[in-house]
Order: structure tokens, then C-alpha cells, then sequence
């Protein structure tokens, strides 16, 4: 998505199947490019809550599947 601006957004949705938990974000490339260049070289992301300590609570860690390797 774009806003006219420059900027562009892109929509991540994650659904976990256990919760029947869906949750949609946006983020923006423009100004979050290191994200995605992150994401691309270790097909991994780390969630965790604003209310935890880092690395100590409730933290869910995502391995996607390198592209190479979903064919």
C-alpha cells in the first residue's frame, strides 16, 4: 500500500492455529527497510510483549521457510 507520500506499507498478518489467534500489522518499508532486509537473510522473527523484559516473557520465535526452499 501507498499514501501518496512516498511511503509504502506493507501488511503482515500472522494467524497462529492454536487460539484461532489472527493478527494484522502494518509496517512501513520506507522507513522499517532494515526489518525486511533482516528478514530476508535470516527467514526468522522474534515476537515478544511491550511488557516484558527483552529475552525474559512470553517470547514466540517465527522460522520461515527460505524462499529457495519452498518450491
Amino acid at each position: 500500500m501507498q499514501d501518496g507520500l512516498g511511503n509504502v506499507f506493507v501488511e503482515v498478518v500472522l494467524t497462529f492455529s492454536i487460539g484461532n489467534i489472527s493478527e494484522k500489522f502494518l509496517i512501513n518499508a520506507k522507513t522499517d527497510l532494515k526489518f525486511f532486509e533482516t528478514l530476508a537473510n535470516t527467514s526468522m522473527f522474534v515476537l515478544n510483549s511491550p511488557e516484558s523484559q527483552y529475552g525474559k516473557d512470553n517470547v514466540i520465535a517465527v522460522q520461515l521457510p527460505r524462499p529457495e526452499k519452498a518450491h
